[in-house]
């Protein structure tokens, strides 16, 4: 193989084998990207994508070192009149590749952004964060969670790990404002 002016010998080969590696992964798999960690019997808290996803295990959730994973998903389908925002994800809980529920629960805190804010035609209340549910393979909203609209955050209590969303619900919608001119005439 002959290098190329401006690139070192077998950067070629590198940068294509890292091209072809790149178009089948993409072909293959749905996740976007994935992290991990490891929280132990007495707790702790764990945070991913940049901290806009964050786990808070209170002591005793688990009974030994478990594997919490978070992979950003993009094969999903949102449900008929919603929109996905910022945040579609999976999280799982493992001990020896072993998939575990948990002894207590796990506060899952979800941020989400301006962006998701617009989407819902500038409301908060229509930024929800729904769970799926596998067995019926749809989305639902989970009632339970709670909003905080100064930090952007939802926040629920899972013993189950599984997918979660951020969805819009409202959409944007232009104002009309109909302005009648005042009558005039007499007193």
């Amino acid at each position: 193989m002959t290098a190329k002016k401006g690139l070192r010998r077998g950067t070629i080969g590198v940068l294509g084998a890292l091209a072809i590696f790149s178009v089948l992964a993409v072909s293959t798999l749905s996740v976007v990207w994935a992290e991990s960690g490891t929280i132990g019997a007495s707790g702790g808290t764990l945070s991913f994508s940049d901290g806009d996803v964050s786990l808070n295990f209170t002591e005793g959730a688990t009974s030994a070192d478990t594997a919490i994973s978070y992979d950003a998903l993009t094969d999903s389908t949102a449900p008929a009149g919603t929109a996905f925002g910022s945040q579609v994800f999976t999280l799982s809980a493992t001990i020896d590749g072993v998939a575990k529920t948990l002894a207590q629960f796990v506060e899952v805190t979800v941020k989400y952004t301006d962006a998701d804010i617009v989407a819902a035609g500038g409301r908060d209340d229509d930024v929800q964060l729904y769970l799926y549910d596998s067995a019926f393979k749809s989305w639902n909203l989970d009632g339970s969670a709670i909003r905080d609209v100064v930090n952007q955050t939802i926040t629920t209590n899972q013993t189950t790990l599984g997918s979660m969303a951020i969805i819009t619900t409202g959409a944007a919608v232009p104002v009309v404002v109909v302005v009648e001119e005042p009558a005039t005439g007499g007193i």
